[in-house]
């Protein structure tokens, strides 16, 4: 995509540890759904672990849209990061 899109690419992904807390957003019919969870970010997939009959995996069963948050504050510096696509059940 060129050299402007990888930097920001680059900078973007050096803000993921292994894991950290994330706030994940699905929808249940019509109600958005957002909770804390732990993201893993490894071989450069992010990774959602949780149990089959919690609600989350019912919500992206039904609809697999998500969306989540990362926070940032780090020293003088805060904001977010924020990434959404498709979910899938593994």
């Amino acid at each position: 995509m060129g050299y402007k899109h990888d930097k920001i690419k680059e900078e973007v992904l050096n803000h993921f540890k292994d894991y950290q807390i994330v706030y994940l957003a699905t929808a249940e019919e019509n109600q958005p759904r957002v909770r804390p969870v732990t993201l893993l970010y490894l071989d450069k997939k992010f990774w959602i672990t949780t149990g089959t009959d919690n609600a989350k995996v019912k919500q992206i069963r039904t609809n697999p849209q998500m969306e989540f948050c990362l926070l940032i504050d780090e020293q003088k510096k805060q904001g977010y990061i924020r990434d959404s696509g498709m979910a899938k059940i593994i």
